[in-house]
């Protein structure tokens, strides 16, 4: 399985897109910031590729997969986006992220959003009993931050 993550910055990229999906046969790719991106466009170009509808909870991210590929929307929020995807019988659980920029927002906000989303994550990988689980996306912080290394993710209901 091929995935890849990329954040857009705004830009119309339809034809890097294409290229980056054909040449790289791309199983799943995953978009942030992608407000300039003619999805049209997009979308006639690469007949083979659907697009996910999401649940108008998650406008930062897109996400495109071959249309052979079954997929379901499991859970949203206003930074990630929780999806299943299903190939060869196999069941994978797919997060796109686009955590706050610390420039842009205070820096407490990437740490709230990570415990729910390990929350989120424990309760569907348990309803779906899978951990074929990958997260990807722009986390805005650096590997050692401390929104990435909190040792008290769990947040208790």
């Amino acid at each position: 399985m091929k995935i890849v993550f990329w954040n857009l910055y705004k830009k119309e990229n339809s034809n890097h897109i294409r290229n980056l999906l054909i040449e790289n046969n791309i199983d799943i790719a995953v978009f942030a910031e992608y407000e300039g991106l003619n999805i049209s466009r997009l979308k006639n170009d690469n007949p083979e590729y659907l697009i996910a509808e999401n649940m108008d909870i998650c406008d930062r991210l897109l996400f495109v997969y071959k249309n052979e590929i079954k997929h379901t929307i499991r859970q949203e929020q206003y930074y990630y986006a929780i999806h299943s995807f299903s190939i060869n019988e196999k069941l994978y659980i797919i997060v796109g992220l686009h955590l706050p920029s610390n420039t842009h927002s205070k820096s407490e906000d990437g740490k709230e959003e990570i415990p729910h989303l390990i929350n989120d994550l424990i309760e569907i990988e348990s309803k779906y009993k899978t951990e074929n689980t990958l997260i990807i996306g722009d986390f805005n912080a650096n590997p050692f931050d401390s929104e990435l290394i909190l040792a008290y993710c769990i947040v208790e209901n």
